[in-house]
């Protein structure tokens, strides 16, 4: 659009017209519960509900938030969403900054160069997703490893790696590179806290989407904080520096938490809460 008649607001308009239409299209199909949903089959939902307990089944609306909220694991795992979803983001929302002010490339380039990282980040999540499903030759807890190893190890090496490219095809390949591999945390921290959580994901995955929100307050301000204009190549590398050793950091912190055992809170409910209020007047 930028490069067209068409100018740079179209680009918005056409954005904006698509994101309605895929809310609608969501609040048509959506349903909160796999048993209400017309295209879930019987034979689909045998799989879905297999060895799931009867208070994960029949959902009542509690949570047990102060168990959720101080257990170590979960804890680690918010971090990791935290810290990844802000280096994320960060990658995707200044790479067109990085290809144009600082590598050079023309409007023209800079598009087409910022849409492979979330293209291929897209498709790797959706991937990952099957991947660590079917693979049945290591236990979950070694999946859950190797997947967060590579969205934030791996990830975090080839990022440092951006500010020191030797040439302006390099940082587009290590750039996009990043973005891509991090769509490895579908079968690490994402999924670990689903499986810790049981019953209660829903309110764990929540928390970790309201992480993109932290994000997109903290990634402004640092690199407002840390550089000095657009083009600023020495800033822009200490923030993606500063990225890659909170990544490793929180990933090795993951290590010992890691595991795809239910937690302790799951197995409160909303009885349980009650019968110990009773017990204890």
């Amino acid at each position: 659009f930028c490069t067209s008649r068409w100018g740079w607001r179209a680009a918005f308009y056409a954005f904006g017209a698509v994101t309605t239409l895929l809310f609608i299209l969501f609040l048509v199909v959506y349903r909160d519960d796999p048993q209400k949903h017309r295209a879930v089959s019987r034979r689909e939902l045998a799989v879905i509900e297999k060895d799931k307990t009867v208070e994960h089944l029949h959902r009542d609306g509690f949570v047990p938030y102060k168990e959720i909220c101080t257990n170590r694991t979960i804890l680690v795992v918010w971090l990791n969403s935290l810290v990844e979803i802000n280096t994320g983001l960060l990658l995707l929302t200044y790479a067109p900054i990085y290809y144009s002010k600082v590598l050079g490339f023309s409007i023209l380039e800079t598009s087409y160069y910022s849409s492979f990282g979330a293209i291929f980040h897209a498709g790797i999540k959706m991937s990952v997703g099957f991947l660590s499903d079917s693979i049945g030759c290591f236990s979950e807890r070694a999946k859950l490893i190797f997947f967060n190893t590579i969205a934030g190890g791996v990830a975090a090496c080839t990022c440092a790696g951006i500010g020191f490219a030797p040439t302006r095809e390099t940082g587009v390949l290590l750039l996009t590179l990043t973005s891509a591999i991090m769509a490895a945390n579908a079968g690490g921290f994402f999924k670990c806290g689903a499986l810790v959580s049981r019953q209660y994901a829903h309110f764990v995955l929540a928390t970790m989407q309201m992480m993109k929100v932290a994000a997109h307050i903290i990634g402004p301000t640092m690199v407002t904080i840390l550089t000095s204009s657009d083009g600023d190549a020495e800033g822009l590398s200490t923030e993606i520096l500063l990225h890659c050793h909170l990544s490793s950091l929180v990933n090795f912190l993951f290590y010992p938490f890691a595991t795809d055992r239910p937690a302790e809170f799951t197995k409160i409910t909303k009885e349980s809460r009650k019968r110990e209020i009773e017990e204890e007047k």
